[in-house]
């Protein structure tokens, strides 16, 4: 691809702009440095510029001048034409200044998802060259759609960041209290090596296939989402052991009257999950090991007592894929995936026996009944049709291709038939199925989150960029998501960081 510029004109007040190759140029061929400061000036703040076209460099420039913590992400049409507009100074002025970040339309939207943090940045300013956008007319729709994907994606985050920040935090720091209460002795999990392992999701087919889970039980080894727990138990199905992901305090109904039953079964309860929910399986006599899955605090406490988690891998954030690393972790090799449809068989959200058919009973009357309900819960978002034609959701896609990546990086053929995911890793030597669960070491994790506070303390300060946060401050972000979102969108990063602390010491005696 040849540049969109050939030439480099002095201008009437002697700097040095380019040209265009129809020999017009997107500055003023007359004072380019006074258009500059104009346009900066009358440009309102923002804390993150995204600047289609650079030119001569000097309008990024002044910008960054009047904004000068802000992160600017200046873009031009390819990498021949940064290679053009580096024969100028002022170019290579705007370039080797670390709040700049200049880039080609080929690797925009991959730092768009790497540098733009809504929690940190608050909104995103989009500033369009005039002439810039008319040379380049041809691909407008094709750069907004790169934009539009990458703020979708962004959103997306941002929003359950928002939704969830607190929760996640709150759970968190109570569950990491929780298991350093916990008593029992250390132990180990030891699975027959010779069965293999049944991960089962909540999806409606698994109606279908209950039946081969029975009449088959010695072969297997179960893993079962906590969706699916209350379905299984109704089908006189114990597991071995079920999973936990969601902060969300409805996640307690997965347990609330299967109380009989905890002493059978080992719960794998995400350090975000529902605390109410684990305590209430430590308080029956279940056993309980946590696991981590991205959550930047979790990892904190993760680094400092490995032994004492697991990691697990939840994709898009879908417990069935967590369900199946724990089971690969195990040293499986041989898995079957139960009622993983990700999507809405014959107009049904999930297997029959979840939790939520005893709130939806509960709550039906003469106007409004279970199947209403149940509708209800269907189209509450967008629905599309998959591949096989079956009633699905961006999100429920998502799920599924994040296990699909997951299968595919992890070397693990597979085969779909019958609503089941038929799964085989090809391994030289498989591994001793053993998972070996240290509590005693639990004691001292609320002793380290004390000590991590202490040993990073709030301190107000200029903040310019994430590099300036400690790790204990770039763990807080989720929440600090939430504090934008529902305390005060326009408050500057420090305040909402000082709030974050404020959290922290809330919880910080046992």
């Amino acid at each position: 691809m040849s540049s969109i510029y050939t030439s480099i004109l002095s201008a009437k007040n002697g700097s040095l702009i380019p040209l265009f190759d129809d020999g017009k140029s997107m500055e003023s061929k007359y004072n380019p440095q006074n258009e500059a400061e104009r346009n900066a000036e009358n440009t309102e703040a923002s804390s993150f510029f995204l600047i289609l076209g650079i030119g001569s460099g000097f309008f990024i420039e002044e910008l960054s001048k009047k904004y000068p913590n802000a992160l600017i992400l200046a873009v031009e049409k390819s990498d021949e034409d940064l290679l053009f507009l580096n024969q100028l100074e002022s170019f290579r002025k705007i370039a080797t200044n670390k709040n700049i970040i200049v880039t080609s339309l080929e690797h925009l939207q991959s730092l768009l998802l790497q540098n733009y943090l809504p929690s940190f940045y608050g909104n995103l300013k989009i500033i369009e060259q005039r002439a810039w956008i008319q040379k380049n007319m041809e691909i407008k729709a094709y750069i907004d759609k790169i934009i539009k994907d990458s703020l979708q994606q962004i959103s997306r985050d941002f929003s359950v960041q928002a939704h969830f920040g607190k929760i996640w935090h709150n759970n968190i720091i109570n569950n990491i209290k929780l298991y350093s209460q916990i008593n029992y002795k250390d132990y180990t999990l030891d699975f027959e090596s010779n069965k293999t392992a049944a991960v089962i999701a909540a999806g409606s087919s698994l109606d279908q296939n209950i039946k081969k889970l029975k009449e088959d039980r010695d072969k297997y080894i179960i893993f079962s989402t906590d969706t699916a727990y209350s379905s299984l138990l109704k089908n006189g199905i114990i597991p071995e052991v079920v999973v936990s992901i969601d902060g969300q305090n409805i996640s307690h109904s997965h347990f609330i009257h299967n109380k009989l039953f905890f002493e059978k079964t080992l719960f794998v309860c995400d350090l975000c999950a529902d605390f109410s929910a684990c305590n209430n399986i430590i308080k029956n006599k279940g056993k309980i090991l946590f696991s981590i899955s991205g959550h930047p605090l979790s990892e904190l406490f993760y680094k400092s007592n490995e032994q004492a988690f697991i990691k697990l891998n939840s994709g898009a954030g879908t417990v069935t894929l967590a369900a199946l690393d724990f089971a690969i972790k195990t040293g499986f090799t041989k898995i079957e995936v139960f009622a993983a449809d990700f999507a809405y068989l014959n107009g049904k959200s999930y297997t029959k026996g979840t939790y939520l058919d005893s709130i939806y009973q509960q709550m039906a009357d003469k106007l409004i009944s279970t199947e209403k309900q149940f509708d209800k819960l269907l189209f509450r978002t967008e629905l599309n049709l998959n591949t096989e034609g079956n009633k699905t959701t961006s999100t429920l896609e998502a799920y599924r291709q994040s296990m699909q990546d997951f299968l595919k990086q992890n070397e693990i053929n597979f085969t779909y038939r019958d609503y089941i995911y038929y799964l085989e890793k090809n391994v030289k030597k498989a591994p001793e199925n053993k998972i070996q669960i240290k509590t005693q070491s639990n004691k001292k994790l609320f002793d380290d989150f004390n000590n991590l506070i202490n040993k990073n303390p709030y301190k107000k300060r200029e903040i310019n960029s994430i590099n300036d946060l400690n790790i204990l401050e770039i763990a807080l972000l989720p929440l600090i998501s939430w504090l934008r979102f529902y305390d005060n969108k326009e408050s500057d990063f420090s305040s909402l960081l000082e709030k974050a602390y404020t959290f922290l010491k809330r919880n910080q005696v046992l």
